[in-house]
C-alpha cells in the first residue's frame, strides 16, 4: 500500500468485517502516514458488526447502499442496469422472456432476504453477478439454437 498513497492510487478492501483485526493494523498504519497523495483512497465495505474499530469508522466519510424496497422498484433497478444492446442481443422472442423471468427471479430473491429464516431456508443473495452470469447463459443457449429450434426449458 506504500505506493499507493504515495503515488495516488486507491485500494479496495471487501468484507472487511471478516478481519476485523486487519482493520485495527490499518488504522494504526494510515495514523503513522506522514504526508499522502491527496489523490489517495482507501475503500472499505463491510457488513455492520459490533466489533468493527470505531476509530477507523470515526475518520471515514460513511457511504450506505440499500437496495430498493418491493418488487416494482427492484425490476426497475435491475432494467435500468441493463444496456440497450443486451436487451436486444438476441432476435429471438424467447429472449425477452428468459430475461424478463430472470429479472423477476432476481427481484424476488434479493425482497426476501429481508426476511431472514422465512424468507428462505438457506441464505443466499442470488446477487447481481449471478443475475449477469444467468442472463450471459441464457444469451449463449439462444446464440447455440438453430432457427427451427425451440428453448431448452429444462436446460433452463
Amino acid at each position: 500500500m506504500a505506493l499507493t498513497y504515495q503515488q495516488g492510487g486507491w485500494a479496495l478492501l471487501q468484507n472487511c468485517h471478516l478481519g476485523l483485526e486487519y482493520m485495527t493494523e490499518l488504522f494504526g498504519y494510515l495514523g503513522r502516514v506522514e504526508r499522502c497523495h491527496p489523490d489517495f483512497r482507501v475503500w472499505i465495505t463491510t457488513e455492520p458488526h459490533p466489533g468493527f474499530p470505531m476509530s477507523l469508522l470515526q475518520i471515514a466519510i460513511k457511504f450506505t447502499s440499500q437496495p430498493p424496497a418491493g418488487l416494482r422498484a427492484g425490476l426497475k433497478r435491475t432494467y435500468g442496469s441493463m444496456s440497450s444492446h443486451m436487451f436486444n442481443y438476441s432476435p429471438r422472442e424467447e429472449y425477452t422472456y428468459l430475461l424478463f423471468t430472470t429479472s423477476f427471479l432476481h427481484t424476488v430473491v434479493q425482497e426476501r432476504r429481508k426476511f431472514g429464516p422465512l424468507g428462505w431456508n438457506i441464505p443466499y443473495e442470488f446477487n447481481y453477478a449471478d443475475w449477469y452470469a444467468s442472463c450471459l447463459f441464457m444469451q449463449n443457449h439462444c446464440d447455440s439454437l438453430s432457427k427451427k429450434d425451440t428453448v431448452s426449458w429444462i436446460t433452463v
